[in-house]
């Protein structure tokens, strides 16, 4: 499979990045990279005394039940919260590199569903004074 490089990916500073991110952006670029509008949710997870925060893409799509939101327009304002999220935190380029660079591809079907996490740099201060 030919490695998918975001064009948003090749600015040169996280900040202009973080002023051009959307929830579209992050739709494009889960849909070139799968051919899927896959959806996402953070998942936080406690090990050894420390919680780690990862973005979360599943295998849950817009056009097969069970989806969870109840409409394209409801998924759609959900990416924008997620894209707003990690610009708050500084994480898109983390983000769609590990999507970029992922080899692994969310399915059903499987017991349990294959997700693909994406582990995002925050301190785990940060990470343990979230409600999720």
């Amino acid at each position: 499979m030919a490695r998918i490089i975001p064009s948003i990916l090749l600015t040169s500073n996280e900040v202009e990045l973080a002023e051009k991110f959307t929830g579209a952006q992050l739709r494009e670029v889960i849909v070139k990279k799968w051919a899927e509008d896959y959806d996402v949710e953070f998942t936080r997870t406690d090990s050894l005394g420390k919680s780690y925060l990862y973005l979360t893409i599943t295998p849950w799509t817009i056009d097969r039940n069970p989806f969870r939101h109840a409409s394209e327009a409801d998924y759609n304002m959900h990416l924008q919260a997620v894209a707003e999220y990690l610009i708050e935190w500084g994480c898109v380029s983390e983000v769609l590199s590990g999507i970029a660079e992922t080899a692994k591809k969310p399915r059903r079907g499987t017991v349990p569903i294959l997700t693909v996490p994406i582990r995002l740099s925050l301190t785990d201060e940060k990470v343990k004074s979230m409600r999720l």
